[in-house]
């Protein structure tokens, strides 16, 4: 149970790696994998890894205009792969199941 759901307005400062993989639109072991190479922002509180929503927003805004643009798999740059900048979904946000 998502107990910020009794709270109007309220959503979660960080999201747990399911969660977070679903906001980014990626799968959980390419997220493990950033994390591990400490590409991308965690917290971590013991054995739990917590994904803060205001520092991957911010990751992902510097990720969409870095200037410095590498090819990705399907042969288009990073920055033009990236330039959708990518919101956090509401179901996400508010603990649904998305």
């Amino acid at each position: 149970m998502n107990k910020l759901a009794n709270i109007p307005g309220a959503a979660p400062l960080a999201l747990r790696p399911k969660k977070a993989a679903i906001a980014l639109d990626i799968g959980e072991r390419k997220l493990w994998e950033l994390t591990n190479k400490g590409e991308i922002p965690c917290v971590r509180i013991g054995a739990c890894v917590l994904y803060p929503v205001d520092l991957l927003q911010a990751w992902l805004k510097e990720k969409a205009t870095k200037k410095d643009a590498t090819p990705s798999a399907n042969g288009a740059s990073a920055e033009n792969a990236n330039s959708t900048s990518k919101s956090i979904p509401a179901s996400v946000e508010s603990g649904g199941d998305a």
